[in-house]
């Protein structure tokens, strides 16, 4: 099956509009020929690029015929397309109960197919979207990265599913104390215990991270 080629790296990350290729194989350096880049920045886009990556990182950005590519290089031919800053969706649900079907087999390659290389998961079901971040990152699915809070934190009467009930104080420091043992990186606070005024509770004195 073709895949969208996806640049990951830490300082700047591309997508390849409408280009399909056959996955290289892990460790293969790969050069995107006669590409136009834009510059979201300046709003410029500059034609006739080559980019390179290699080991999942950008190595290099020159115009084409400048710098030579190494012989055993997955070349995808750029011709035409554009290159564009990889988009980040900061509030989606994608494992929420029953409630979004088929998360995994549709809504994670539609977010690369759109462009988008990164989501905040902002509820859902923990296990789960721990499962699928791990099958992503090795290479099994097609999908962005996943930043997650796991389930919501709400108050004692819950009105979504994926969520966690409140009443107390020490209700909250626990809730707070598993999902970050369990990987959560950020926390989701619903309406009901905003209203209750019930978040600080959940914070001990002093804690960080």
């Amino acid at each position: 099956m073709k895949r969208a080629v996806v640049l990951w790296t830490l300082s700047l990350t591309f997508v390849l509009s409408a280009a399909f290729v056959e996955p290289a194989s892990p460790g293969t350096p790969l050069a995107i020929t006669n590409v136009n880049v834009v510059d979201t920045a300046s709003g410029s886009i500059t034609p006739g690029v080559t980019v390179m990556i290699r080991s999942e990182r950008i190595v290099w950005i020159a115009k084409s015929g400048q710098i030579r590519v190494p012989s055993n290089a997955s070349i995808v031919d750029g011709r035409g397309k554009f290159l564009i800053p990889g988009l980040w969706d900061m509030h989606v649900h994608i494992a929420f109960g029953d409630w979004v079907p088929s998360g995994k087999e549709v809504a994670l390659p539609l977010f690369v197919a759109n462009g988008i290389t990164g989501i905040r998961e902002m509820g859902g079901d923990l296990d789960t979207l721990l499962q699928w971040r791990s099958e992503i990152a090795r290479g099994a699915v097609v999908g962005p990265r996943i930043v997650l809070s796991g389930p919501m934190l709400d108050g004692p009467k819950m009105r979504f599913p994926s969520s966690v009930a409140v009443s107390t104080p020490e209700d909250g420091r626990k809730a707070v104390d598993d999902l970050k043992a369990k990987g959560s990186t950020l926390l989701k606070f619903n309406r009901s215990s905003r209203e209750r005024r019930t978040s600080r509770w959940w914070m001990r004195p002093g804690s960080k991270g």
